[in-house]
């Protein structure tokens, strides 16, 4: 049987495979990235993990199944203790400020990738809310465990790499992809076009979220 996230990943291939090779994330691996764009995306991320764990709060308000507002609180607590106390260890080694982080303005498609996680949550519809998440989860989990198995000297994304290449953090993803099927097995075919498209976009905003980092995307007009 075809699940929900099996027709998902077919769906966006070209989209999910152009994050592997872009240069921000081939420079994690082969020590190429500069730490001042490492430090925007750092400063970027942090911004846009305070939407994730957001939507995931909107999402656990909005339902009445008792266990998805469980799944969903957890995820809030996953990104706060996991993700957000990684990106402390790198404001502190990238002597990034406070002065950094209240004076940051989002790159354009971080702004508007939180927007996206935001409106969905604020659907009420459970599997919007998952089928826009999920490609965040999944697809860090698999340039982590891509990039570790290629392996890096540099410390600093060494570590990135470590995180999301986490058993723990591929446990997170698992029961995510589960929550997904499970709450598209009922869709009709219409229902299930526009989840794959909820999807789809998510994929693609990670794709516009390295690249951002990568030119320091700041709202100019070439």
């Amino acid at each position: 049987m075809t699940t929900f996230t099996d027709s998902a990943y077919e769906y966006v291939q070209e989209t999910w495979q152009a994050s592997f090779t872009h240069p921000f994330v081939r420079g994690l691996v082969d020590g190429s990235l500069d730490q001042e764009t490492f430090k925007f995306y750092v400063i970027q991320d942090a911004y846009y993990l305070e939407g994730f764990a957001a939507a995931h709060s909107l999402a656990a308000y909005h339902t009445e199944d008792k266990q998805l507002a469980l799944a969903f609180s957890e995820g809030v607590v996953s990104t706060i203790q996991d993700e957000l106390s990684l990106h402390d260890s790198f404001i502190t080694d990238l002597n990034i400020t406070d002065e950094d982080l209240a004076n940051y303005i989002p790159s354009p498609n971080a702004y508007a990738y939180m927007n996206h996680l935001k409106i969905q949550a604020q659907t009420g519809d459970p599997a919007k809310t998952v089928a826009c998440l999920l490609p965040c989860y999944w697809l860090y989990e698999q340039i982590g465990q891509h990039l570790l198995e290629e392996g890096t000297d540099n410390e600093l994304y060494a570590r990135w790499i470590k995180t999301y290449a986490d058993p723990g953090f591929s446990a997170v993803v698992e029961k995510f992809k589960s929550i997904m099927n499970d709450l598209a097995e009922d869709k009709t075919e219409a229902e299930i076009q526009k989840l794959l498209h909820i999807f789809a976009q998510s994929t693609y905003y990670e794709f516009l979220f390295w690249d951002d980092a990568y030119t320091h995307n700041n709202w100019t007009v070439d």
